[in-house]
């Protein structure tokens, strides 16, 4: 891929190498994640759902003293919640990031993230961090910042309440023509927005990805309905498109049921005409549809309460395991065989805090595969 560096800022910027024969290529969402451990104040009791990300206009941090931290969330209504703690902990984080760090412990080694960043010290952060990681990156400005997760864990244990700024950024023309220029094996786009649409159409069009196409939606992009025919249209062409159960009554238009699970995906796999549809329901399980085949209900593996520690990113571990053993290992495993292992992986993810920890490596996911007697 040729890259456009005249200036700053610049179109696309590659790092690692080009990208004409990259194997997995990942985007287009990554975002500077901050995490603190405080007490929520009590006027957000209520206000703002554990597990889920709360969409902000704004999160500044500054250090009032040695060792403290305090940031302060401007709410979308203008509201501003103070939180304080002894220590801050930062990571590049987002779908597409989780899912390229996921790989490489599988032993994937040739992947690449796209993904817009911003042109302050935010941007700089994610550059720099990724290449550290050595993966391959197709990185574009957004002239509007770079998005950040303020992730607040309690002391006292439970889910974390998560608190998202995530700037509007449609990539130009110029960077689509770029991107759309990429023949990878293996296409993921994850936690798609409205403003990822033109791009991921594009190059979801392209002749060459020799694999799979894998999409997920963020629920923003779900709840445009003027997007729902774009987003089908699209669908029909994808090889893998897996989202949550809220994620999968928005698609729907209706209530998700966990008693009705296997029927209510079996209508959304008809609907979308993806190859594989999938709906996770988090510690209930998952359930996936092969076209022309019936459902699959995956239980979620088992974990003593005592050691859950945060669901912060088990749901990009699940797609990444199932991506793994049905597109990229040789011989790839029957469905049911991706989804009992992708439970493990989500599994024990959710042992461990932050969204990178505790992904089993590939010597651990091929020795649990042996434990069970798959090869």
């Amino acid at each position: 891929m040729t890259t456009t560096t005249s200036g700053d800022p610049w179109v696309v910027r590659t790092y690692g190498g080009t990208l004409e024969d990259v194997l997995v290529l990942a985007g287009p969402s990554a975002n500077e994640e901050m995490t603190i451990r405080a007490d929520i104040p009590p006027e957000c009791n209520g206000r703002y759902l554990p597990g889920e990300k709360n969409l902000v206009r704004a999160i500044g941090c500054r250090s009032p003293a040695a060792g403290r931290y305090e940031f302060t969330v401007t709410t979308n209504s203008g509201q501003q919640v103070v939180v304080g703690g002894d220590r801050l902990d930062q990571i590049v984080a987002g779908s597409s990031v989780n899912v390229a760090f996921s790989l490489q412990r599988l032993g994937v080694d040739d992947v690449a993230v796209f993904a817009p960043i911003g042109i302050g010290r935010g941007g700089q952060f994610i550059s720099s961090t990724l290449q550290e990681r050595h993966f391959r990156l197709a990185l574009y400005r957004s002239p509007t910042g770079t998005a950040r997760t303020l992730t607040v864990r309690s002391p006292h244990g439970g889910r974390s309440t998560l608190f998202l700024e995530k700037p509007s950024c449609a990539a130009s023309d110029e960077v689509v023509r770029s991107l759309t220029s990429v023949r990878p094996a293996l296409l993921i786009a994850t936690g798609v927005k409205p403003d990822d649409l033109t791009l991921i159409e594009s190059m979801f069009r392209q002749e060459g990805v020799g694999i799979a196409r894998v999409f997920t939606p963020n629920r923003e992009l779900l709840a445009r309905a003027d997007l729902h025919e774009r987003v089908l249209a699209m669908l029909a062409g994808v090889d893998l498109f897996q989202l949550n159960h809220l994620e999968a009554g928005r698609c729907l238009g209706e209530e998700f049921r966990f008693e009705t699970a296997t029927e209510q995906v079996k209508r959304l796999a008809e609907k979308v005409g993806a190859k594989v549809t999938g709906v996770t329901m988090g510690g209930r399980g998952a359930v996936f549809v092969e076209k022309g085949q019936e459902p699959i209900f995956q239980e979620a593996c088992s974990v003593p309460p005592e050691k859950l520690r945060d669901d912060c990113g088990s749901g990009d571990a699940f797609l990444t395991a199932a991506v793994y053993l049905r597109f990229i290992r040789s011989p790839p495993l029957l469905l049911s065989d991706c989804l009992r292992a992708a439970a493990w992986v989500a599994a024990e993810k959710v042992q461990q805090d932050g969204p990178w920890s505790g992904i089993p490596d590939q010597s651990q996911l091929v020795g649990k595969l042996t434990e069970w007697g798959i090869h």
